[in-house]
């Protein structure tokens, strides 16, 4: 019998036809020419481009709603400019949950959190080569863990005056 879980949390229903790697995780479609999720280098740009021309998850493969999240790092989520495609919402917080060093090669360069803005309001700027998003609700994640919002507050006043100095 399959298990659904991975880590103690449920496998999202559309992740379950995905590859299973031998710790029991679902290998993202991101990551399925290369047969491993990190080191992210060995990904090649097609998963990239096809998830984005196909309207498709890059964690899954699956069609796309109208409603997307996007998993990026402060800088990201301040900007509003992400440069992961789009994942359906139970993925990202599966993603969050089960797998953290995903969310690492997702958003690399980051100081350990990461946020996944859900949104219905975005755009690909291809001259820059990032996913501009608007209106979007934001959930903190720090190590496999939800993150109150205040905290996410403090640490940006902290990180906005470290970088003024």
């Amino acid at each position: 019998m399959t298990s659904f879980l991975y880590n103690g949390i449920t496998i999202p229903e559309r992740m379950r036809h995905l590859p299973i790697m031998e710790n029991g995780m679902p290998l993202p479609t991101f990551a399925s020419e290369a047969k491993t999720i990190l080191p992210l280098n060995l990904h090649t740009a097609s998963a990239r481009l096809s998830a984005m021309a196909n309207r498709r998850c890059y964690i899954c493969g699956d069609k796309l709603p109208d409603l997307v999240s996007f998993i990026g790092g402060p800088d990201e989520a301040m900007s509003k400019l992400y440069l992961s495609p789009p994942v359906h919402p139970e993925c990202a917080d599966f993603i969050m949950q089960a797998c953290p060093e995903i969310s690492d090669a997702l958003a690399p360069g980051n100081p350990g959190f990461f946020a996944v803005s859900t949104t219905a309001n975005y755009e690909y700027d291809a001259e820059k080569g990032v996913f501009l998003i608007s209106d979007a609700e934001e959930v903190w994640w720090s190590k496999g863990q939800r993150v109150p919002g205040d905290v996410m507050d403090i640490l940006h006043e902290l990180t906005q005056t470290l970088r003024a100095i």
